[in-house]
């Protein structure tokens, strides 16, 4: 049994440090989307320098969807990890079957965290 909590606080851990993570790289890539309008003769140059058959503007404009792609997808991402987190606590205090912040409804923890149970009083 020791074993198996050490293997799920570990879990817990990298659930936490990808939850960080989530959230640098979301400001990481906002911040690359807005420095690279200041910078965009600069960066349209180099590309049309080392790619002179590629169109540099289409580029540059992919870039930045590219970017914006990331920082979208940091929502759904941020949602996941911190609900895999709760389902995780819930583990760790002994009620998996339970849902963690009433008495419990008798639904799993899962189905109420992820699918936001409305069928039930207690979420």
């Amino acid at each position: 049994m020791a074993r198996r909590d050490r293997i799920l606080r570990f879990t817990v851990a990298v659930l936490r440090l990808l939850l960080v993570l989530n959230i640098v790289f979301a400001a990481v890539f906002l911040l690359g989307t807005l420095a690279s309008f200041p910078f965009h003769d600069m960066l349209a140059g180099r590309i049309a320098t080392k790619y002179p058959a590629i169109d540099a503007e289409r580029v540059v404009g992919g870039i930045r969807a590219l970017l914006l792609l990331g920082v979208a997808a940091s929502g759904p991402a941020h949602i996941i990890f911190s609900r895999l987190i709760a389902i995780s606590a819930t583990v760790l205090a002994g009620r998996p079957s339970r849902h963690p912040m009433r008495g419990g409804c008798g639904r799993l923890a899962g189905r109420c965290l992820l699918f936001n149970c409305s069928t039930c009083r207690c979420c």
